[in-house]
């Protein structure tokens, strides 16, 4: 994990809560009629601060995370959401609160017909994790912002208890990942508390985008209350909504002026190895969201290696890629060899040749050959 300091509707019923979750946490929420942040400069410098005028004390502890997790009402996307409503419930079911991480499923109105009936199925029949927007469905047109904005006014905050007037954050981060990316919650949780703070955090995959910078890629990211309490309140934000969605909610913050800090989650964020991106990677013990989960074979080998084989290392995963896919055998020295160019595959700024963009087979292969057992 590197820490970097960088420079800076329609709302759903409550979720459904049960026995001793219910008893632990009767929170009504709340939605603040105005901005909570506030912009101040810093003496004697151009930067400024992003100030969050929430109590540190006096509020109940709030939930770890919040992910949206924006999807379409088709039938393969509905057997996927199944599937993983019932993992994360049962995953979370074995966490204290204040460590669960819960999510919500984002759609788009719709115009058609059909797809209106879907969605009116999913909301009657899921209302506690379901969410439409007020905006047509389209994922660069705005979703991303509207997730946010709805995460804020409908799932953020409760009332102070002791504080007239005051609130309370009900999580203390919010996400967004793909319906295609699976979530090892433990891991997740555990990861997440190891960040040593949580204001101004902007935390995900961080890819080196030659257009722009530095940002963060879709699969998964997520922000500090403080950070969805600006971008849901900012007209600098509301109005710079469209475009590719990982750009434009990266160049939020980056436009944004306040000081912020980035969390790149190297080997814990990744792709599937078989998938086509240059942050494809095996199924390790350290990995906490894998993506590129798409077809039912895909997500099996998902579930299955992160859930039911037993984490292993990283070296443990590459051997026994190469070996059972690859019909590869790695020796120390191939293995020294392959995570040497993964390893500059995951570097920020390092100039990347075509051939080796994502091909972690042919590394795999070409460092066998090159040091045989």
């Amino acid at each position: 994990m590197l820490l970097a300091l960088a420079r800076q509707l329609r709302p759903a019923p409550p979720l459904r809560r049960t026995g001793a979750e219910e008893s632990e946490s009767r929170q009504i929420r709340a939605t603040p009629p105005g901005p909570l942040v506030s912009l101040q400069p810093h003496a004697n410098s151009s930067s400024v601060s992003l100030v969050y005028s929430v109590p540190d004390v006096g509020c109940p502890s709030p939930r770890l995370a919040l992910y949206g997790i924006p999807t379409v009402p088709d039938h393969k996307s509905a057997y996927r959401r199944q599937i993983l409503r019932a993992k994360y419930a049962a995953l979370n079911a074995e966490l204290a609160p204040e460590d669960r991480i819960d999510v919500i499923f984002v759609y788009g109105a719709t115009n058609d017909p059909i797809r209106q009936a879907a969605l009116d199925n999913e909301m009657s029949t899921f209302p506690h994790d379901t969410f439409i927007t007020a905006r047509l469905e389209a994922m660069n047109d705005g979703k991303t912002y509207d997730w946010f904005k709805a995460a804020r006014d409908h799932y953020g905050y409760t009332w102070h208890a002791d504080v007239p007037g005051g609130y309370c954050p009900r999580y203390s981060y919010v996400g967004k990942t793909d319906d295609d990316t699976v979530l090892h919650i433990p891991r997740l949780s555990a990861l997440l508390r190891t960040i040593p703070t949580r204001r101004g955090i902007f935390a995900g995959r961080m890819y080196d985008d030659p257009r722009v910078g530095i940002l963060m890629v879709g699969m998964n990211y997520l922000f500090s209350m403080d950070i969805v309490e600006y971008l849901a309140t900012s007209p600098a934000v509301a109005a710079k909504i469209a475009g590719v969605e990982d750009i434009t909610t990266s160049g939020w913050l980056w436009t944004s002026g306040f000081d912020f800090a980035m969390v790149n989650f190297v080997h814990e964020f990744h792709d599937l190895i078989e998938g086509p991106n240059w942050s494809a990677d095996v199924i390790s013990a350290k990995s906490a969201s894998v993506h590129f989960c798409k077809t039912d074979v895909q997500l099996r080998k998902c579930l299955l290696e992160l859930f039911e084989l037993g984490g292993m290392s990283h070296d443990d995963a590459l051997r026994a890629h190469a070996a059972n896919n690859l019909g590869v055998v790695l020796s120390d020295s191939a293995l020294q060899e392959a995570n040497a160019k993964i390893d500059k595959i995951n570097r920020l700024r390092e100039s990347i040749d075509d051939g080796e963009w994502g091909k972690i087979d042919r590394i795999l292969r070409d460092a066998a050959k090159k040091f045989p057992r």
